[in-house]
């Protein structure tokens, strides 16, 4: 996108954009999950109103454009959302959700050479956390089994040794499937601590010349922007810390 905050600020947008929207339809929604600009949702409502929330968010913002995957509630429903595929599908014991890996169709499979310059213990560390994915996101055992033999054939076809790839994938196994995705809970970070207990967001910058006028003219206080969301100030905190890093050394900015 350009610059480090364009992420940061798409993400803000999104969430002043659509705070109201998903609140208005709250009733109907099961699970809203967005990463970026890619939407997840589960409706429960019926066809009238997910026609009426398609349309409040098709004009929320003309310069954002939303493409809807396969909403037919008369037949199976497959989406794609990030590397998953989902598919709710109709079982004799009812309605079933399955996942599995998703592949972009244009993927030309072009990983890194063996041969390559990187430290040889990064290879098996990558191979390993591919298996691993793989493994989270399949359904079942020959689900799994069939995803790492085509990524077996992948890697060989780009000049990986058998004896490399079979020491990675050894090292993870269909049991180990739980253990990856019931990971215990770890405490809080600090950064939600802090959060939590001062109710701000934290603007951090670099040490360098100027640092002491830009603290003389900067305006913590984000009142601005709590008016401006229109009964939805809780989107944001409404003050801000800022945080000087210490300075780069010289050598970091110089050509090597």
């Amino acid at each position: 996108m350009g610059t480090a905050f364009s992420v940061t600020y798409a993400t803000i947008f999104m969430i002043w954009l659509e705070t109201p929207i998903v609140q208005e339809f709250e009733l109907f929604i099961k699970a809203y999950k967005r990463y970026i600009g890619d939407i997840f949702l589960a409706w429960t409502g019926p066809p009238a109103e997910l026609q009426r929330f398609k349309s409040r968010f098709a004009t929320a913002d003309k310069n954002i454009s939303l493409e809807w995957q396969n909403n037919d509630i008369n037949h199976d429903q497959k989406v794609d959302y990030l590397d998953l595929c989902i598919t709710v599908s109709q079982q004799p014991t009812g309605k079933a959700i399955t996942l599995g890996v998703f592949h972009k169709p244009g993927n030309s499979y072009a990983y890194l050479p063996y041969g390559s310059f990187p430290a040889r213990h990064t290879f098996k560390a990558r191979l390993k956390a591919e298996v691993v994915r793989l493994l989270t996101h399949s359904c079942n055992a020959n689900q799994w089994l069939y995803e790492c033999r085509t990524f077996y054939e992948h890697l060989r076809a780009r000049g990986y040794p058998t004896k490399a790839i079979q020491e990675a994938f050894h090292n993870v196994c269909w049991n180990d499937r739980r253990r990856y995705l019931y990971k215990p809970p770890n405490p809080s970070p600090a950064n939600e601590q802090f959060f939590t207990n001062y109710k701000g967001c934290v603007l951090s910058v670099d040490n360098a010349p100027g640092i002491e006028m830009l603290k003389s003219k900067l305006n913590l206080s984000l009142h601005a922007i709590q008016q401006d969301l229109e009964g939805h100030a809780d989107i944001f905190p409404s003050k801000a810390f800022l945080s000087i890093r210490g300075a780069m050394p010289l050598g970091f900015y110089l050509k090597r």
